[in-house]
């Protein structure tokens, strides 16, 4: 079972002309998200068997279809295709000319794709693909809030959740039969939950099965189900390791394109600041020219092919483990597949073609419960997929100040009285909207790895400022002119109706 979750922060700008912040979705969509495309489709065409579990974030799912991060997406992308141009030039004599026109043809593939359009054409693509049978499309909560911090505040542990399975079927038609749940955190009796919103399976890590609160004795991976009748998957360590492993995973072969190696670092800031989105300074264009190569700090130029030859391998390799284990449950972000790891969807396409000559079947959480056979009940421990296998990465000294804030936040919005009238609905739909995004995972999860943390600090007490401010107007029946047009351009995430609406109660169906 090969499962990839695809989720961005919800980042979108329009007070300022460019922020560099944005370039993380327009990045992904060049190096994962069409990359993926043309992964499955290229398989299907073959008459090639694929089956992938593939989640789609309500955060990233706004983002694809906004029509303001669309129209900068095309700027970015024809800047990208001219900063490439002018590398062609710089190292057509060189060592790296190689690597340029790699980069250059991957671009033209990316535009060619999108043609006259944008963004928008991504949802559309990953439908096409569900319905020719090449994935099972599925969502996870509204802002990819770390739940087991919610487990205290019902109110908006629920509202995580409905949010993000009612914006999950506004976009693609139908609704979200199975929840990733972020960050893998599960705690006890989340379960009940889920089962009560309709969710029939989700994932878990390994040593949630393992140390279940059963007499069964089974392994991390495989399946089980919750005595409220949600099935549970337990992701595979040994898969985990072959490809997340900094040190011995596949993406660490120094053959493999160097990730951090950017051009924007290694040329002169005045030749690449006019490509760079978001202002002066050195950062991340997007051209990679170097290859890992080794432990040391130099680096030789990439070889695609080279590269190339070498997924084939681990991919054998990686489908040679896979034979006689029984189901196994591989589990992935998806923006690991070509952004982080520029081979990553040659390597996927290559796995597909051995595990289909090996005899070894894909599937996905629908079809195997699809197939009849008792399974152990029990109730998963608490833990998560981050470091430590807990919630350490969500909560420690770098960033335990977010949660008490979000969750007085919250206590303060059960306690509020909202006037009547549509105006006071708006500022109420306002206020949660930014508390949702106040409570992410991600803000937390960039200050304990030290990535971006003035901005995600920024983005926390802002959000919070932001609810405050609404929470103040409403309490008093005063709404200032502006301040709520302001805030709604702003973040304009999800409608009312789905902000605010109680959470619905499914049936056994």
């Amino acid at each position: 079972m090969l499962v990839l979750h695809a989720h961005l922060p919800y980042v979108r700008h329009p007070e300022l002309p460019e922020c560099r912040e944005e370039s993380w979705l327009f990045q992904a969509a060049i190096d994962c998200y069409v990359p993926l495309v043309f992964t499955f489709r290229k398989l299907l065409d073959e008459n090639i068997p694929v089956r992938v579990a593939l989640s789609l974030s309500p955060t990233l799912l706004e983002m694809w279809a906004d029509p303001l991060l669309g129209e900068r997406f095309r700027t970015y992308l024809e800047r990208q295709r001219s900063l490439g141009e002018r590398l062609r030039h710089r190292y057509e004599d060189s060592p790296f000319a190689a690597a340029v026109a790699h980069q250059c043809e991957c671009l033209g593939a990316v535009t060619r794709f999108f043609g006259n359009r944008s963004l928008e054409s991504l949802l559309p693509a990953f439908l096409e693909l569900e319905h020719r049978g090449a994935l099972e499309l599925f969502t996870t909560s509204a802002t990819h809030a770390f739940l087991p911090a919610f487990a205290a505040c019902p109110g908006a542990l629920k509202r995580q959740i409905e949010v993000g399975l009612r914006v999950f079927e506004r976009h693609t038609g139908h609704r979200s039969r199975g929840f990733w749940i972020p960050e893998c955190g599960y705690f006890e009796g989340l379960d009940l939950l889920l089962a009560e919103l309709g969710i029939e399976w989700t994932f878990v890590d390994a040593h949630s099965l393992k140390n279940a609160s059963s007499p069964v004795v089974i392994e991390g991976n495989g399946a089980a189900v919750c005595p409220s009748g949600v099935v549970v998957f337990g992701r595979d360590e040994a898969t985990a390791r072959q490809v997340w492993s900094a040190e011995e995973g596949f993406p660490a072969a120094p053959v493999y394109r160097d990730y951090h190696r950017d051009a924007g670092y290694e040329l002169p800031e005045a030749e690449v600041a006019p490509f760079l989105w978001g202002g002066i300074g050195p950062g991340m264009t997007g051209f990679k020219l170097h290859r890992i190569t080794g432990h040391g700090t130099e680096r030789d130029p990439y070889d695609p092919v080279r590269a190339a030859d070498r997924t084939q391998k681990q991919a054998e390799d990686f489908a040679a483990a896979l034979r006689d284990r029984g189901l196994v449950t591989a589990l992935y972000d998806a923006e690991l597949f070509g952004h982080w790891w520029h081979e990553g969807p040659l390597w996927l396409e290559a796995v597909v073609r051995k595990l289909s000559v090996a005899g070894i079947r894909a599937v996905s959480p629908g079809d195997w419960l699809r197939e009849p056979g008792p399974l152990p009940v029990l109730e998963p421990d608490g833990g998560s997929w981050g470091e430590g296998g807990y919630g350490a990465m969500w909560l420690n000294p770098s960033n335990d100040w977010i949660l008490p804030e979000v969750l007085a936040a919250e206590r303060r919005l059960e306690s509020l009285d909202c006037p009547p009238g549509p105006e006071f609905r708006r500022a109420l739909a306002q206020a949660v909207r930014e508390l949702m995004l106040a409570g992410a995972s991600d803000w937390p999860f960039m200050l304990t790895n030290g990535t971006c943390t003035v901005y995600a600090e920024q983005r926390v007490r802002g959000h919070l400022g932001n609810f405050y401010g609404l929470l103040s107007q409403i309490s008093a029946g005063v709404l200032t002119p502006g301040y709520l047009d302001r805030l709604e351009h702003q973040n304009p995430l999800y409608s009312a109706g789905e902000v605010l609406a109680r959470p619905e109660r499914h049936g056994d169906s």
